[in-house]
């Protein structure tokens, strides 16, 4: 029974990593509950089966993800959840707009990191 509950907190977590890793990327909640989840396991692995066992989940916690990332990428599962439509348009250049270095404008919004400005008129 203590392998299982063990097993099952890593699978949890690897879940968890593969959620953050395909459809939320950045640091998410996913992320953390995925990282807890594995590091639970991997606790009580330590704690209740001995220093040999810990070692091995590690080493099995690392193996089952890196596998499972490497299928999900081999079996193209990001371009079935990725955007497919091509954009072909675009703003505009600064030639086009006629703007100079020098030339003043006011500020519409906040421009950090990006914003609006209205210059010249």
């Amino acid at each position: 029974m203590d392998i299982a509950i063990a097993v099952i907190l890593i699978l949890v977590g690897v879940f968890f990593f593969l959620v953050e890793f395909f459809l939320v990327p950045g640091i998410s909640i996913a992320g953390i509950a995925g990282f807890l989840f594995v590091g639970a396991g991997i606790y009580y692995y330590y704690s209740q089966l001995g220093t040999t066992a810990g070692n091995i989940s590690i080493a099995g916690s690392v193996v089952l993800l890196a596998v499972t990332v490497w299928i999900f990428l081999r079996r193209k599962t990001l371009e079935r959840i990725g955007l497919k439509a091509k954009i072909d348009s675009n703003i505009g250049t600064v030639e086009e707009l006629d703007i100079k270095v020098g030339d003043r404008g006011i500020a519409l919004s906040r421009l950090a990191p990006i914003g609006k400005v209205k210059v010249k008129g």
